[in-house]
């Protein structure tokens, strides 16, 4: 309560970032066994993601600038403030970083306790904080109800040691994307498109080698990219594996060679 947030104007804002809250800290607990029986999952917001996607796919969604007494039904309200607001902050660490997000969370709160945020002093905050531009994010997550769904178009070897990798974009949404390949030695690379939009890269997160690929623009429904096969053959290509983008359709992210190739 110490952030004033307008929550019939902005309940994503009160409720959303609650909800994040809670599922980090109750799975903080679960992972010290402080929460009885139940023991940490492997993704603890994917019954959040697969909420917000059934809204999304309802045909009953609305957006997040939707006044609270305005919305057509409570379902409506209720899956928007509480589950989209979440997966808002949750899909923002997709986009800027793990470290980023969980530094931008107390800079946030740090630089508006006791005042009144609203979405705009919201998204500055986690801008000033990895030095990405991110109002495209704001706009097209919060203004509109558009939706995110990439996938695995056409994965083709060209010679011996090269092989051209097709993303098609589906829905109208464009995000940065992490395509992790997997070779047949079990070693694994990732290919990180950044959006132009973003103005820069996320920091690297884990230990997996990134190699940053050309920047891709929101207007283009294709990217198209070249993997050189000097460690071993490809066995598994797939976009964004730790499931933090809110893809509507997972099947198509993952490609997996023919076992007979």
């Amino acid at each position: 309560m110490l952030l004033g947030t307008n929550e019939s104007l902005h309940a994503w804002m009160d409720e959303g970032f609650t909800s994040y809250a809670e599922t980090i800290v109750e799975e903080q607990l679960a992972a010290e066994g402080l929460m009885g029986t139940r023991k940490p999952v492997a993704n603890p917001f994917a019954d959040t993601y697969a909420a917000y996607q059934k809204l999304a796919l309802s045909g009953y969604e609305e957006p997040l600038t939707t006044h609270a007494d305005r919305f057509s039904m409570n379902y409506a309200y209720g899956t928007a403030a509480y589950i989209k607001g979440s997966v808002f902050l949750h899909q923002l660490e997709y986009i800027i970083g793990k470290e980023n997000l969980a530094a931008g969370l107390l800079r946030y709160f740090d630089t508006w306790k006791f005042k009144h945020p609203n979405p705009n002093d919201c998204i500055r905050i986690f801008e000033k904080q990895s030095g990405l531009e991110l109002d495209w994010y704001k706009e097209d997550f919060v203004h509109t109800t558009n939706s995110i769904d990439y996938g695995i178009q056409s994965v083709e070897k060209d010679g011996r040691r090269s092989t051209t990798v097709v993303i098609e974009r589906k829905e109208r949404m464009a995000m940065p994307l992490d395509i992790v390949v997997t070779y047949a030695n079990g070693k694994q690379e990732l290919f990180y498109a950044p959006l132009e939009r973003m103005r820069g890269n996320k920091p690297v997160e884990s230990d997996i080698p990134r190699t940053i690929l050309p920047d891709h623009r929101w207007v283009d429904s294709t990217y198209t990219f070249e993997i050189s096969e000097r460690l071993s053959r490809i066995a598994r290509i797939e976009i964004d594996p730790t499931r933090r983008m809110a893809d509507m359709e997972l099947e198509d992210n993952v490609w997996v060679t023919d076992a007979e190739d």
